[in-house]
């Protein structure tokens, strides 16, 4: 609910008041996530929202590790690796094991 009035509010253009908001969210999902694959993808999710691209990432990239039959968790890195170019390298290997792995077509 907080991180939706975040969304809200930062469109509105209160940028600070949504960053402290979802400072509070982050701190929120850090107690509860634990192993829980969604909560740890909105984890993710929120520290790219909140500018931190490195522990999105870190959590991204744990969870493709441990699921890596599950496409969603590679288009999330894929997604974040393509926002700094130094991760141009890792974006390209990635983009394309996803490509052999998983049938697109579909």
């Amino acid at each position: 609910m907080v991180g939706i009035f975040s969304d809200f509010i930062e469109e509105k253009g209160y940028n600070i008041q949504a960053k402290v908001l979802w400072t509070l969210v982050v701190q929120d999902y850090i107690k509860c996530a634990r192993n829980d694959n969604q909560e740890l993808h909105n984890l993710a999710v929120i520290y790219f929202k909140t500018g931190d691209l490195e522990n999105a990432i870190l959590i991204a990239k744990f969870l493709t590790e441990k699921n890596a039959h599950i496409v969603d968790y590679n288009y999330l890195l894929l997604d974040l690796y393509r926002h700094d170019l130094k991760y141009e390298d890792e974006f390209a290997s990635l983009k394309a094991a996803i490509l052999q792995t998983f049938n697109l077509s579909e």
